[in-house]
């Protein structure tokens, strides 16, 4: 097999590799990667710290939190057991918020994404899943992201909802919940008919197909005064038709059947194909796998009882399984024991973490069990062992539910070691006229460093208020806080605050066909418990799409609250930007404050210059409170069969580097 002696070559650079980092790295979980753009909900981020050995970083170790867009309560934290807390507030208009954490003492970086929507009901499509079942051929195009199978006598099975499909050859679009199928037998609602050609798009319940449905027919003429008037009676016909959620009809014209029932055409040198009995495919997260077979550039690389893989990786399936990074041999490999829409555990083997920004991963050697759970768009639950075996094991639980349309609970509980409890819940519920959210933090310790946290706030806003003509909308509420800590250091201190607060959003304003304008405003009174009795916070954002491959949003916050504002100043500038045209590829991340020394800023390049090389350069730099890092590191690639092998150097260890980037294991 062509891959056996890039394999050799793999074991034996990774043997003779010595394994290094470069400093610390955070690993941050956001509670969800999706919530409502209403500027009250919340996303509390847990965050790990670790050493380039694996180790927890020391106690008091501060983390600056920031956000592209939303808010951060408390920007500035210290960790205990090397973990530590955020809550994100949802910013008011949706979108992609960049969420970053930074420990510039350690020279550690570290981002996640939330994705925010208009709508809570847009929130639904997060967690549904399309089923795909073929005795025979079943296979997944990671390019495309197209799943293709074929069966005789009907034998492939998709189900979505309400909706059942049997065909002899079917083809799903997973994104764009695209159907195309052949000799197919459609149960949808009250609906059941045969097709020779079916298609569908799934989460609209409406296509095209083959059938009989009633359509207006002429019969013949009238007079109607000087002219002749069309008699039409509905007649049945068999033939090209609409499909809606009431059954078969005429189609509209411009209806176009070649679009309509041809199959996309697959490249024959797709990078990676997921060959499988059976495919569960949730569009905005994932697909899985049961009794998976992975070929790489055409070759069998891996061959799993089940499996999963995110949608929006830019990682090829085996580079998520083991790879060398900066000499560094990383591994994550999930075994897994169950897998099907309701629930999934695994045993998972880890070693090179790279949850950061840097080059290397840590020396940490970890056995993990896992056990997943949801049902539907109401439970959504995790149990989380790491470490088995080893001194700083770490036993965390999650669970989400939503109670109705209006309420939603959040509550996660992590157990370090039995050293210390860690926990955190949200609830949120709207009433008819306002929302309201209440949100509790507690850490305390049972061993080590004395500390204890509590902390406990609640606010509730009313719902949009037009003002007049201007193209605003207004929200009035409150607000009150208790929080409590006391730690071997500075001893027991207590806050209360209770405040009024106006809040004004701007409707999106349109400054031209390719920029846009968003901003909000926020005034809070501070009644009791705060030094500052008047809070003011604000942001305004300008989004200017350059073409249909690049994009910039430059944002302008100001907050003078009292407290962060002191440290992090009064006035910022984010500015985010994405560029992706032709060969090259761009994106980065800026963050400034204008008035105290801050600033972080990391961007991503790659440009191909042939069919096989590319060259690759990431560059990460923060600032703040005298405290500084840089660390860039170029690669230059080689393809092989969509593989990458590349060497690369960093400033930091000023070492020449190996990467082999989805080496297929055999």
């Amino acid at each position: 097999m062509k891959s056996r002696p890039f394999l050799a070559l793999f074991g034996l650079l990774t043997l003779s590799a010595a394994a290094f980092g470069v400093g610390a790295q955070i690993q941050l979980l956001p509670q969800t990667s999706v919530s409502v753009a209403d500027s009250r909900s919340t996303v509390t981020i847990n965050a790990t710290i670790y050493t380039a050995s694996g180790n927890l970083v020391p106690d008091g170790t501060q983390v600056v939190f920031s956000a592209s867009n939303g808010s951060i309560r408390d920007q500035i934290v210290t960790t205990q057991q090397g973990r530590v807390r955020a809550v994100l507030v949802a910013p008011g208009t949706p979108g992609t918020c960049i969420v970053t954490a930074t420990a510039a003492a350690y020279g550690a970086v570290s981002t996640t994404e939330i994705e925010f929507f208009s709508d809570r009901s847009l929130l639904d499509t997060a967690k549904e899943y399309i089923e795909v079942y073929a005795p025979g051929d079943l296979s997944y195009a990671s390019k495309a992201k197209v799943i293709t199978a074929s069966a005789p006598d009907q034998g492939i099975h998709l189900r979505y909802r309400e909706v059942e499909i049997d065909a002899d050859d079917l083809q799903l679009n997973v994104p764009t919940y695209e159907v195309r199928a052949k000799h197919a037998h459609v149960k949808m609602g009250k609906i059941d008919f045969e097709t020779p050609n079916l298609y569908i798009k799934l989460n609209a319940r409406k296509g095209y197909a083959y059938g009989h449905f009633q359509g207006p027919t002429l019969v013949g003429l009238k007079p109607y005064g000087p002219w002749m008037k069309p008699i039409v009676e509905p007649k049945d016909h068999f033939g090209f038709a609409a499909l809606t959620p009431a059954g078969l009809k005429a189609p509209d014209l411009g209806a176009n059947e070649d679009y309509a029932f041809t199959f996309a055409s697959l490249q024959d040198d797709e990078t990676t194909v997921i060959q499988a009995k059976k495919a569960i495919a949730f569009p905005r997260k994932e697909v899985q796998f049961q009794q998976a077979t992975i070929f790489v550039g055409g070759a069998k690389a891996l061959k799993l009882p089940l499996y999963r893989d995110a949608m929006n990786s830019n990682q090829s399936y085996t580079e998520q399984i083991v790879s060398v990074n900066n000499n560094q041999l990383s591994v994550n490999y999930p075994y897994y024991l169950s897998l099907k829409p309701g629930t999934s555990s695994l045993l998972r083997f880890r070693t090179g973490d790279t949850y950061g920004r840097t080059s290397s991963g840590t020396g940490r050697v970890s056995l993990d069990y896992e056990l997943n759970w949801n049902k539907g768009d109401n439970v959504d639950g995790g149990l989380v062992f790491s470490g088995i075996a080893r001194k700083d094991w770490n036993l965390a639980l999650r669970q989400y539910v939503r109670m109705n349309d209006g309420t939603t609970l959040y509550a996660n509980v992590e157990v370090p070691a039995s050293r210390a409890l860690f926990g955190s819940a949200s609830l949120s519920r709207q009433f008819k006229g306002f929302g309201l959210s209440l949100n509790g933090i507690a850490n305390h310790s049972f061993t080590g460093p004395r500390f204890d946290t509590k902390s406990v706030s609640l606010a509730a806003e009313s719902n949009a208020i037009k003002a007049g003509s201007l193209p605003f909308r207004l929200y009035f509420g409150v607000a009150a806080n208790t929080q409590s800590t006391s730690n071997s250091v500075s001893g027991p201190l207590h806050q209360d605050a209770l405040g009024v607060a106006m809040r004004a959003q701007l409707v999106q304003q349109r400054l031209d066909r390719n920029s846009s304008l968003n901003a909000n405003f926020r005034i809070v009174r501070n009644l009791t418990g705060s030094e500052q009795p008047l809070g003011i916070t604000g942001s305004a954002t300008i989004s200017r799409a350059i073409n249909r491959n690049a994009n910039i949003l430059l944002t302008y916050d100001y907050n003078n609250d009292g407290f962060n504002s002191k440290i992090l100043g009064q006035h910022s500038l984010n500015l985010n930007a994405n560029v992706d045209v032709g060969k090259l590829h761009f994106s980065g991340y800026a963050l400034r404050s204008l008035d105290v020394n801050r600033l972080t800023y990391f961007f991503d390049a790659s440009y191909r210059f042939s069919q096989r090389w590319s060259f690759l350069y990431s560059h990460t730099f923060s600032a703040f409170l005298g405290d500084s890092f840089l660390e860039y590191y170029p690669t230059l690639a080689y393809d092989i069969g969509g593989r990458q092998i590349g060497l690369t150097w960093n400033n930091r260890t000023k070492r020449l580097g190996f990467q082999f980037l989805g080496v297929p294991l055999n």
